[in-house]
């Protein structure tokens, strides 16, 4: 990633296509069709480019505003809010063995923010083992 000296995002131009040559006895309507095509061509290529940098600006503004409210008091609370009325059901995840550290990498799909990062030292990802299977144990009771 790339960035202007005014701080904005840097997009450089996707490759074009080799472009689509006339032959020698084609008409008039084939060059028509030719030039139509390429117009369209780089339509979509100035779609795309607007897309990658709607994508990945929107992703680095939504860093920054992160970094920006670490630095503001009151911090956010380590304990979770009494009320969620606003989680998000059903998250996209993804889970591995970090290999550094002996832990999980946890990735959760937030569908405003992204995918957000989280590295839980072994003995975290054991009490949320237990938790889960704690919390299965009783809806398995519940369900009855």
């Amino acid at each position: 990633m790339a960035f202007t000296p005014d701080g904005d995002l840097l997009i450089t131009e996707l490759a074009e296509a080799p472009s689509v040559g006339v032959k020698n006895n084609a008409t008039a309507s084939d060059a028509d069709s030719v030039e139509a095509a390429r117009a369209r061509k780089r339509v979509r290529s100035s779609e795309r480019r607007r897309s990658v940098m709607s994508r990945t600006r929107t992703t680095t503004e939504s860093w920054l505003l992160g970094e920006i409210r670490a630095e503001m008091t009151p911090p956010v609370s380590e304990a979770p809010p009494e009320v969620r009325r606003d989680a998000l059901h059903n998250p996209r995840y993804a889970t591995e063995l970090h290999q550094f550290s002996g832990g999980t990498l946890l990735e959760i799909r937030h569908p405003s923010l992204g995918w957000m990062d989280f590295i839980l030292p072994s003995a975290e990802r054991i009490r949320i083992t237990h938790s889960l299977a704690e919390q299965e144990e009783l809806w398995k009771r519940f369900k009855r």
